[in-house]
């Protein structure tokens, strides 16, 4: 840099160091480009004097939000992309609406300013990725699937994070996903001290397949004893069909499903064949706890394999923000362990003398 340039520069700090000093704090400062046309300079010389009152402390610049007076510290602009046109798309009681409230809760505990936006609207007003540059961070709901809405959230500069995936989504972004495995092998060995001598697994969620095959390898249930039923549409009739034509020995043979409602409805199905509570293990895997899920009457008897979603989505927010904080965009995948809590529709008074303890309803494991 030629020191006539460093010299106008400096005066032209010194000016503005005066406006500063009546200013109020967080309100934004005049670009580069405006004081270059103010003091007749070039937008280098500007950015230099702006540079040098950011180094002392007078200014804040934030890439791509601008220049602010230094004071209290701006809060942090969010975007939350929602699905559909509107909030009310998502059905009532669905897991979506469930984890968008929770994050709408979760917010207040941030001191942060939230605009909530539908992905419809953005393409009927000829969306621009312009309207990124207002914002720190970008926090998407998981059940996007077209490819046009993920392409929008990957063209976000700052941080992304995703809400309420169950399971690794592709995009980038960080995540809260729940961590079965634990819960499962605890339960197969269970199964095992037990005397069950079959695992089924239910499921209508492909992602699930892997899971079961590779608990089930580690915790010594081989591909002989193992089966793997899939049901595509999901319904409490539908499971309970399911559960009416499966041929096995149900006094020997453990059933995990990953949802609760597939669960609920095997467990129907077994009551009307005649078989006792206690004769069969079912466990399902799903929100019964967080959604107050309850298809077997007033009484909650499915083992399950219990999320908090709670615990998912303060996780994803705390990583959320500690990387608006730190300007770092990097993606993490945080998983959150699942618990088991045992009820009657699984090793739980059963009555069998295998040396374990007997355990209480709602015996909660981490």
């Amino acid at each position: 840099m030629s020191r006539t340039r460093s010299c106008k520069a400096i005066r032209i700090a010194a000016i503005l160091r005066e406006r500063i000093a009546g200013g109020v704090p967080d309100s934004s400062f005049a670009s580069a480009r405006e004081l270059g046309r103010e003091f007749g300079v070039s937008r280098r010389t500007a950015d230099r004097a702006v540079r040098l009152l950011a180094d002392e402390g007078l200014l804040t610049r934030i890439p791509g939000a601008g220049t602010y007076l230094a004071g209290v510290k701006r809060l942090p602009r969010i975007i939350c992309l929602q699905p559909g046109s509107a909030f009310s798309s998502l059905p009532s009681g669905s897991y979506g609406r469930y984890c968008w409230n929770l994050l709408s809760e979760e917010l207040k505990h941030y001191r942060c300013e939230c605009t909530f936006i539908c992905v419809d609207d953005l393409y009927k007003r000829h969306f621009s990725t312009n309207l990124w540059k207002k914002y720190d961070g970008l926090l998407a709901h998981s059940v996007y699937s077209d490819i046009h809405s993920r392409q929008l959230i990957a063209e976000f500069p700052g941080p992304v994070a995703w809400v309420g995936p169950l399971f690794p989504l592709l995009p980038s972004g960080s995540q809260a996903i729940p961590d079965y495995m634990p819960a499962l092998l605890k339960l197969l060995h269970l199964a095992r001290r037990e005397g069950m001598q079959y695992c089924h697994f239910c499921m209508h969620n492909r992602h699930f397949e892997a899971l079961y095959r590779e608990a089930a390898d580690l915790s010594g249930f081989t591909k002989e004893v193992c089966r793997y039923h899939f049901l595509e549409k999901i319904s409490l009739q539908n499971a309970t069909a399911l559960g009416m034509t499966l041929d096995a020995d149900l006094r020997k043979t453990v059933f995990f499903c990953d949802s609760d409602e597939l669960a609920s409805g095997l467990y129907l199905a077994f009551r009307k064949r005649g078989v006792r509570v206690g004769d069969f293990q079912i466990v399902g895997s799903g929100n019964m706890e967080s959604l107050g899920y309850r298809l077997l009457g007033d009484e909650a008897h499915l083992t399950t394999i219990a999320i908090d979603r709670k615990a998912l989505v303060r996780a994803v927010l705390e990583c959320f923000f500690k990387q608006i904080d730190s300007g770092s965009g990097n993606s993490l995948i945080l998983r959150v362990p699942a618990q088991v809590v045992f009820r009657d529709s699984a090793f739980s008074g059963t009555g069998r003398k295998t040396g374990a303890r007997q355990r209480k309803k709602s015996d909660i494991i981490a």
